[in-house]
C-alpha cells in the first residue's frame, strides 16, 4: 500500500526513514545494479518503507521486517559436518587415556578392532554418528585460533573421527567446558565454537560401553561332563 507517492527528503523523518530501522542493500540483475530498501517506523502490523532512489513511501508487513532483522550469527551455517550416518563404516574414539577403533566387517557387522577384538554394539555406533552429524554451534568463539591450549583443544578431552569408504567424513574435537557449553572444533583448522554441554557425555565411552559382553567361558567341570556324556552316547550305539 502506497502512503505518499512523491515524498520529499524533508518528509522522510515522520516515517522514520531518515534513520531507518532496517536497511537492505541488494545487488540484482546481470548488470549487478544496487538497490536499497529502507524500512522506518512501525504502523500497526506494518512498517513504512521506500526504495532509496525512488520517491514513493509504502507499507510492508511486519513479518518481512522480522525476517530481515538478523545478525551475522543468524546467517552463518551452524552445522559442523555434512554426511549421512549410513555412510559411516569405521570410526575412532580418542581420549587422553584410551583409543578405540571400530569398523564394519565384510558382513556389515560392527566390530571393535582396538584395543581388543570384540563385537561392537551396532546401536552405539549409529548413536555416535548421529551425535556428531547433529552437532551445531551455539556461538562462534575464534575464527583463526592460535592458542588451542586455552580451550583444551590442543589435547582434546574427546576426539571422534568418522570414516566412509576410506574417506574422513568428520573429525570432531571437544575441549574444556563453560557454563554455556563445550569448546569444539572440526579438525584442526577452526573456527572454535561452543556446542551443547551434553555433547561430551554423549561421546565419552569405555570399552564395555561400545562392545557387546564377552561370551561366558565354559567351566572345566561342565566341559568334562559334556565329554563324558558324549562318550557314553557313543559307546551305547
Amino acid at each position: 500500500k502506497f502512503v505518499e507517492e512523491q515524498a520529499k527528503a524533508k518528509d522522510l523523518a515522520k516515517y522514520g526513514l531518515t534513520h531507518p530501522t532496517v536497511r537492505v542493500d541488494l545487488t540484482v540483475g546481470a548488470d549487478k545494479a544496487k538497490k536499497t530498501l529502507l524500512i522506518g517506523k512501525r504502523k500497526g502490523t506494518q512498517y513504512y518503507a521506500k526504495d532509496e532512489n525512488r520517491p514513493p513511501v509504502f507499507l510492508v508487513d511486519s513479518l518481512l521486517v522480522h525476517n530481515l532483522q538478523v545478525s551475522a550469527f543468524d546467517l552463518r551455517k551452524k552445522k559442523l559436518f555434512y554426511f549421512l550416518t549410513t555412510q559411516v563404516d569405521s570410526l575412532e574414539l580418542i581420549y587422553p587415556a584410551s583409543h578405540f577403533v571400530c569398523a564394519k566387517d565384510t558382513n556389515g557387522t560392527w566390530v571393535v578392532l582396538e584395543p581388543e577384538r570384540r563385537k561392537a554394539k551396532a546401536w552405539r555406533m549409529s548413536g555416535i554418528a548421529g551425535t556428531v552429524v547433529g552437532v551445531r554451534a551455539k556461538k562462534f568463539i575464534s575464527e583463526k585460533p592460535t592458542n588451542l591450549a586455552k580451550y583444551h583443544l590442543d589435547k582434546p578431552l574427546v576426539e571422534v573421527k568418522l570414516y566412509g569408504n576410506g574417506k574422513l567424513l568428520a573429525d570432531l574435537r571437544l575441549g574444556s567446558s563453560t557454563k554455556d557449553g563445550i569448546y569444539a572444533m572440526a579438525g584442526d583448522k577452526g573456527p572454535i565454537v561452543l556446542v551443547n554441554k551434553n555433547t561430551l557425555d554423549k561421546l565419552k565411552f569405555t570399552l564395555d560401553d561400545i562392545a557387546e559382553p564377552k561370551p561366558e567361558p565354559v567351566a572345566a567341570a561342565d566341559t568334562a561332563k559334556a565329554d563324558t556324556a558324549k562318550a557314553g552316547t557313543s559307546s551305547g550305539q
